[in-house]
């Protein structure tokens, strides 16, 4: 019931302000948040009135018992209201603009020690899909375990090949350099080159 309100309020939300919701509709994606776009504006709009009418109702409350003149008390109210609603709608459309911000921060910050480890784990000649599976179990690297995570949730969960898999990532990464850097390796990987050396240099 609740999903097919946030559904319904998200869909007119998008319909009738499609530039101001659209471009959360890939950050979303990007994120990692798992939550349908549709789901997500439903979710603003309804936290947004439910805001703004719990603080009208509040604010004209405290104004009325104050003494303060209803017609007076009532547009007091309003704007305030208002303005919190703006604030809740602001926030949640920031939001996965803020993730994907501190998400490119970390990986950046820990892919030249996590690409360190990586070229010493493809010394041994293992395959890259053993690499990345290494990778997802190293939690001091951050976001870039988590992106190697889910290289290897795509493999072994939804069967992706290791390409199609490193691709998926690659694509939803919010950092070129490391995006730049898993095409590397899908055409290392593709061509038959040395994983090794490509890590290595």
């Amino acid at each position: 019931m609740l999903k097919s309100m946030f559904i319904f309020f998200g869909n007119m939300g998008i319909r009738h302000f499609p530039g101001w919701f659209s471009p959360i509709k890939e950050e979303l994606s990007r994120s990692n948040l798992n939550i349908l776009f549709e789901i997500y504006v439903g979710k603003m709009i309804t936290m947004a009135v439910l805001a703004f009418l719990i603080a009208f109702n509040f604010i004209t409350f405290a104004f009325t018992i104050t003494g303060v003149p209803f017609l007076i008390a009532i547009a007091s109210a309003f704007v305030a209201a208002a303005l919190v609603g703006v604030a809740i709608l602001t926030i949640y459309h920031s939001y996965p603009f803020h993730l994907l911000t501190s998400k490119k921060t970390s990986i950046e910050a820990n892919s030249p020690f996590a690409i360190n480890h990586m070229a010493a784990i493809a010394a041994s000649g293992v395959p890259p899909f053993v690499v990345f599976k290494l990778m997802a179990n190293v939690p001091e690297y951050g976001e870039v375990s988590n992106e190697s995570r889910r290289i290897v949730r795509n493999v072994d969960t939804f069967g992706m090949d290791m390409i199609s898999a490193i691709k998926n990532v690659a694509d939803r990464t919010p950092s070129d350099e490391f995006k730049q850097f898993l095409y590397g390796i899908i055409a290392t990987t593709d061509t038959g080159g040395d994983l090794k050396k490509f890590l290595e240099n």
